[in-house]
């Protein structure tokens, strides 16, 4: 999916003429045409053993990309970019790369780094040592663990580790002292140690589609922690009164799990803005989640026999109501209540069974807000 939006773009911009406003180019000749505006290059799938020695001669050259070019001799290539003093960004994506070569770090003012695809059980020394590197990409390699030390990466921000074979949620990260990104999707993970620890301006963990059963209450040391993604898991009730204690959270994701009720303890958390509880088995709000002031957006997907009435009750009482998800209602008629949501500005009801004239009846309940069917 990645390499079909850098595709598009690229198409985009060349069928606009945007390539040299932009800087981009995806032939070296026409970027050395330009070399004083040529920024980045795209060298995609170009079945490239090794990289065209003129690409040293971009000197303004900030980003390049190498993706799906099996057969690279990444050390020429390292070779060739090792002059280039503003580059930031590197792609090295689906290259088969089993391991970095020593000349690796002669890069040392890379910023994001893309290593995807590749095969890779562990971070690379040489990238551990990059100084600068905000952004690290390692999905779909063969990780299982991670090394780190404490004076690795010391300005990394975000780290993707999607579609990999961690068991444990990789605790070792507590160690990047700037980190405030974790996104670590589809993984076999089931436990979070109870040693987390550190991680003292995390901001946003995505671990959706694990198959986490239990939080544990050490989990609360992550106080900075913003946004939490855990769609897909197999999270109990238990969890979710510790994650109640989690006062700073303001976007909460807990759709798709093993719930059969919302603890009223949730309402504690009065800065959230956003909460997912599709595809549970839950069947009614707690009243006091009329507590929820700061609640913008809420999903109610795909729950069966839920009780709308006394839902759209509670929900009426939320004034800073923006968006409601309400697909898969399994329903044909809307239930009373629903106009009394009148302060929420868009609502998304794809995949439901209502007649045309029903949507009609539905939209004109709501004269002033946004009604998606599809």
């Amino acid at each position: 999916m990645k390499k079909l939006l850098l595709l598009f773009i690229i198409i985009s911009l060349n069928a606009f003429g945007q390539s040299v406003t932009d800087g981009s180019y995806e032939s070296l000749d026409e970027a050395l045409k330009n070399i004083g505006t040529a920024k980045k290059l795209y060298l995609i799938d170009n079945h490239l053993t090794e990289l065209d020695t003129r690409v040293a001669e971009l000197v303004n050259l900030e980003e390049i990309i190498l993706d799906e070019n099996p057969d690279l001799n990444l050390e020429q290539v390292i070779e060739v970019l090792s002059g280039l003093k503003k580059l930031k960004n590197l792609y090295v994506s689906e290259c088969n790369l089993y391991a970095l070569p020593s000349n690796f770090l002669t890069l040392s003012n890379l910023e994001y780094l893309d290593l995807d695809g590749n095969n890779f059980n562990d971070i690379p020394s040489q990238v551990r040592q990059l100084q600068h590197l905000k952004t690290l990409s390692l999905d779909d390699n063969k990780l299982t663990k991670l090394t780190i030390s404490k004076n690795d990466l010391p300005n990394l921000t975000n780290i993707s580790l999607t579609y990999n074979l961690f068991e444990v949620f990789p605790v070792e990260l507590g160690k990047l002292p700037n980190l405030k990104f974790i996104l670590i999707w589809y993984n076999p993970i089931s436990l979070i140690p109870e040693n987390i620890s550190g991680f003292p301006n995390l901001e946003r963990i995505e671990i959706s589609d694990n198959k986490l059963k239990t939080i544990p209450s050490e989990f609360l040391k992550v106080s900075s922690l913003r946004v939490l993604g855990l769609n897909g898991n197999m999270i109990d009730n238990t969890s979710l009164l510790i994650l109640s204690k989690m006062i700073s959270l303001e976007n909460l994701d807990i759709g798709d799990n093993q719930l059969y009720e919302v603890p009223k303890e949730l309402s504690n958390l009065r800065n959230l803005k956003r909460l997912d509880l599709s595809f549970n088995r839950i069947t009614s709000l707690p009243e006091d989640f009329r507590r929820l002031e700061n609640l913008e957006q809420i999903a109610l997907g795909a729950l069966t026999g839920f009780k709308w009435e006394q839902a759209f009750n509670i929900l009426s009482y939320l004034k800073n109501l923006q968006g409601i998800g309400m697909f898969q209602m399994r329903l044909s008629q809307m239930p009373q209540g629903f106009e009394k949501l009148q302060q929420v500005k868009e609502f998304r009801m794809h995949a439901n069974s209502f007649s045309a004239t029903e949507c009609e009846r539905i939209t004109a309940m709501v004269p002033n807000a946004k009604v998606s069917f599809r």
